[in-house]
């Protein structure tokens, strides 16, 4: 049987109102519908922590946090704004150190599946 792929959905989660961060919770559970459609299972930590966790702990648990599920994935796809979200930088910055594929449109990420259906 083959093996799921596991693809970390990574963007802007932060903002300055409670409306701009649901606004990108929705922007990355977007891009999480398309990658299920793709046939590969997302992981989606804007889902994982919306504002109703934001209380529990600080934001460098959840940047760590998000990091490791990070290390744990095949792949990573990079949702609209990330280049202006601290912990999307620091993860893009993981996934290179670690050797996962980036993408940075659906397109490209349907491609790199449609090439490694036997990993």
């Amino acid at each position: 049987m083959q093996k799921m792929k596991l693809v970390f959905i990574a963007g802007p989660y932060r903002s300055d109102t409670r409306f701009g961060t649901e606004k990108n919770v929705r922007n990355a559970e977007e891009v999480a519908i398309e990658v299920a459609k793709s046939g590969a299972c997302p992981v989606c930590p804007h889902s994982n922590t919306r504002p109703y966790f934001e209380d529990i702990q600080n934001d460098e648990f959840w940047l760590q946090a998000t990091r490791e599920i990070l290390r744990r994935c095949d792949a990573v796809i990079f949702v609209s704004g990330w280049k202006q979200s601290e912990g999307s930088l620091a993860e893009y910055e993981e996934a290179k150190r670690i050797g996962l594929p980036t993408f940075l449109h659906i397109r490209e990420l349907k491609e790199w599946m449609d090439e490694h259906k036997q990993d």
